[in-house]
């Protein structure tokens, strides 16, 4: 936090530097903050913290997935206008308190299985939330019950881990929101029926 204090306290001091600025906050691994952190930074009102943060939302310099979270976009990333979602969702959703996993086509993506990249990053929630979309970046979210009791695992990302279903859950969790419901999640995972995958363990049972 302290780094990412000294970082983000020069917003204030002259926004022609800000984008010298944003790159010493990005070296100090700090490529998430809310909006109270950066008016904590800042030192100023709530007014002027959130004319900084639009000033530098509108040069691309972060993005705001969702309201009060920003990001950092570095340069390889302001043409797709946000951080991926894999490289977010994960503080996203700790900031919100959220259990979550990355399933479907983005969880695929992770385990060699998926042909193309999927257009939306698809997570799995306990509870309905709002697709997120943000620059080029879109994230669908889908309910799903008893979320803890599926097996996930973590997974390398440029900006840390994101949690994905294992292979094992992926397959019955696809045979569930492609097949028997197919007619409700063609857009959402479109394509995916032609997609293969590995051998369903749980194919016998009702857990899915």
């Amino acid at each position: 936090m302290g780094g990412f204090v000294r970082s983000v306290s020069g917003f204030s001091q002259e926004f022609g530097s800000r984008s010298c600025r944003l790159s010493s906050l990005a070296a100090t691994g700090h490529y998430h903050f809310d909006f109270v952190e950066a008016q904590s930074a800042l030192g100023v009102s709530v007014a002027a913290a959130t004319l900084a943060l639009n000033r530098l939302a509108k040069q691309k310099l972060i993005a705001s997935p969702a309201r009060g979270f920003y990001v950092v976009v570095p340069p390889e990333y302001r043409g797709l206008g946000s951080l991926p979602a894999d490289q977010f969702i994960p503080a996203l959703m700790k900031r919100r308190g959220l259990p979550y996993y990355a399933g479907l086509l983005s969880a695929a993506q992770y385990h060699g299985a998926a042909h193309q990249r999927p257009q939306e990053f698809q997570v799995f929630l306990d509870r309905k939330r709002r697709p997120i979309v943000c620059g080029m970046v879109r994230v669908a979210f889908i309910v799903r019950t008893h979320l803890r009791d599926v097996p996930v695992q973590s997974s390398n990302t440029p900006r840390g881990t994101v949690l994905v279903s294992t292979p094992e859950a992926t397959t019955p969790d696809l045979e569930a929101y492609v097949g028997t419901h197919a007619h409700e999640s063609t857009a959402l995972v479109p394509g995916a029926a032609r997609v293969p995958w590995w051998p369903n363990p749980y194919s016998s049972s009702s857990n899915c």
